[in-house]
């Protein structure tokens, strides 16, 4: 059999051998764009994913007569302004073609569960500011925390925005930059958000007062990392986010992927499911260094003409510590990418860089979620479920609450959830009612410690067929987490007709996780703190012959991706370099650089999906897509 042939599907082209930039997954939202934009620049791009579908966490599926969004949950950006920097980026990726509803006026409703205190969180920040004021108005010092606190959010603001651009400096130039881009940023971009609420803010003490952070964070579970442990950066970048409202994709979040491939194959671009890449293929240039030369699929080789971006993640293209041996291909694995991508040789520099020379793993995979996805006879509207977003915090306290929670020896000791979030998934779609008339869905997600899914006799086990101790546990989640839905949304009591949970087991096996990871690598302090330039130097640089991952893996959780090209190295460096005597050629290279680090730092920006930046950031990212498309 060809190598074209195991890879053909009935709905896309047949894969040739003149792909100048191969995709090998799993695909999300950052590479697809990045094959959008580079298709867009005139680049013939071949994308492999190895799920079924492609759009990694942004896919939908069918189930019992219902569909469900796995990912996109609501989207910010003032996407109803027509002029919205976000809103034309999209319009870019898809042609035209994607289209938002609007979210209720009210897209965030946090409730504290041992107080049944209550918060709705509007479209209009300036009000949601006035009504905190008036819950804390008794509370010596609120005003003027609350006051610091929006400050010192502008200020982070403007750091994450030299974050974009220190991923296109020259190491050597990032070296001599970053003091300046510390100082500019201000003390508290790379601090802990506890550290900035207590020590600049003045939220401190045992009283009303120390509530207030955990008001201003109840949202942390959009990041996956508490206050005491997160970046104060990018709780900043989610504090105006949603100013001007929520929304959400026309038709399911699996639109904003659909409308991208289509934007691909128009020009000439090919997208395959159910093709796994196990192997970056690399050899070594007369100067000892790396270069990425083609992937090997479903044990076919296929070549690359001018480069490899990598959409799987730092942990599954250059590995962690001990993932060392041969991927298995015949099923029998919870995740596909077991191994490393790329060979140990080029891998270990790239960890070094993130993790220092010691290797130790200082940086490991982020949260892991429960999903509960149901279904429900009735419409949304007849069952009282609107389209906002339900936070359940257990109390104010989020660090101590999660602390305890993942200390847990097993999910059998679990009695209390420190955050739940609850989505009236179908209301958010304008389109759900005519394609499902009478029918509504709710999707649920908790965190939860993997390690209480790392049973031995369950790894190596198929999708449903993990055996009776497996589905006890799952039932005693769906049965927890049904009931804080009943508790909040009592009008869907007893219209329950379908209810699957998805565990860290799942992920691993859909989305090809090591540890049901729900974003990549950690959040921590030690990922992006000032202390750690060089972890600033692993990028996302597409053709260079470096490599690089999903952009959620180089700065932060989102939708974008690392690009692994054909260049000099297999680590972020310079420029691209390239060895040619041939002037037609030469010209030809430096124009691919051009366009991929345009590419590179504009699915960056796109980013904003789920955790925007400052609206300077996606000024730029818009400037950056009119040179690429022009």
């Amino acid at each position: 059999m060809k190598g074209h042939e195991i890879l053909a599907l009935s709905h896309f082209c047949t894969l040739t051998t003149e792909a100048e930039t191969i995709f090998p997954l799993p695909l999300g939202i950052g590479g697809l764009s990045t094959a959008a934009l580079l298709a867009k620049a005139g680049y013939k791009v071949a994308v492999l994913e190895q799920h079924d579908v492609a759009g990694g966490s942004s896919h939908a599926f069918v189930e019992g007569g219902f569909e469900f969004d796995v990912g996109i949950h609501y989207v910010g950006g003032q996407l109803h302004d027509v002029s919205s920097p976000l809103r034309k980026v999209f319009s870019v990726l898809t042609d035209g073609k994607l289209e938002w509803c609007r979210m209720d006026k009210v897209y965030d409703k946090v409730v504290n569960d041992t107080t049944g205190e209550e918060f709705d969180m509007s479209d209009d920040h300036r009000a949601n500011n006035e009504r905190i004021l008036e819950k804390y108005r008794d509370t010596p010092g609120a005003e003027e925390a609350l006051k610091k606190y929006k400050a010192a959010c502008e200020r982070a603001q403007l750091g994450v925005l030299m974050m974009f651009l220190v991923k296109v400096l020259p190491i050597w130039l990032l070296h001599l930059a970053w003091p300046l881009i510390m100082r500019v940023s201000g003390p508290d971009f790379m601090r802990t958000t506890k550290e900035v609420l207590e020590d600049e803010c003045g939220i401190t003490g045992d009283g009303k007062l120390r509530t207030l952070g955990g008001l201003l964070t109840y949202l942390f579970g959009d990041y996956g990392v508490p206050p005491e442990r997160s970046p104060f950066f990018i709780q900043a970048c989610l504090d105006d986010h949603y100013d001007g409202g929520a929304f959400f994709p026309k038709g399911g979040s699996k639109m904003v992927a659909k409308t991208m491939v289509a934007c691909i194959q128009r020009r000439g671009g090919h997208v395959y499911v159910r093709a796994p890449v196990s192997q970056v293929l690399v050899e070594k240039d007369a100067a000892g260094k790396f270069l990425a030369k083609g992937v090997v699929c479903k044990g076919q080789t296929i070549p690359a003409r001018r480069g490899v971006v990598s959409n799987a993640g730092f942990r599954n293209t250059f590995g962690y510590p001990g993932a060392t041996g041969e991927a298995k291909l015949d099923g029998s694995k919870s995740s596909p990418w077991s191994v490393p991508l790329v060979p140990e040789e080029a891998a270990l520099p790239q960890r070094k860089l993130l993790h220092g020379s010691s290797l130790d793993e200082k940086v490991g995979p982020s949260v892991a979620m429960l999903y509960l996805f149901v279904g429900l006879d009735g419409s949304a509207e007849d069952l009282g479920v609107k389209a906002q977003n339900i936070w359940r915090v257990q109390d104010w306290n989020h660090d101590e609450n999660f602390r305890r929670f993942m200390a847990l020896d097993s999910s059998d000791d679990v009695e209390q959830i420190p955050v739940v979030f609850i989505a009236g998934a179908s209301a958010k779609d304008d389109d759900f009612e005519r394609r499902f008339p009478g029918k509504s869905t709710v999707t649920i997600i908790a965190p939860v410690n993997p390690a209480w899914f790392q049973r031995e006799d369950w790894q190596d086990t198929r999708v449903k067929h993990r055996g009776a101790d497996y589905m006890a546990v799952k039932e005693k989640w769906k049965f927890m987490l049904l009931e804080t839905m009943y508790k909040y949304l009592p009008g869907t009591r007893g219209k329950v007709a379908y209810a699957d949970l998805g565990t860290p087991l799942t992920n691993n096996f859909y989305l090809g996780t090591q540890n049901g990871e729900a974003y990549g690598l950690d959040f921590n302090t030690h990922r992006c703190g000032k202390h750690n330039t060089k972890q600033n130097m692993v990028r996302a640089l597409v053709p260079q012959p470096d490599a690089s991952l999903r952009h959620e893996d180089y700065h932060r959780q989102s939708v974008s991706h690392w690009p692994v090209s054909r260049s000099p190295k297999l680590q972020a460096a310079g420029g691209l370099q390239c060895r040619t005597k041939s002037k037609s050629k030469s010209r030809r290279c430096r124009s691919f650089r051009r366009d991929s680090v345009m590419v590179g730092v504009a699915t960056a920006a796109i980013s904003g999906i789920t955790t925007s930046a400052a609206a300077s950031s996606m000024a730029l990212l818009r400037t950056i897509v009119e040179m690429i498309v022009t």
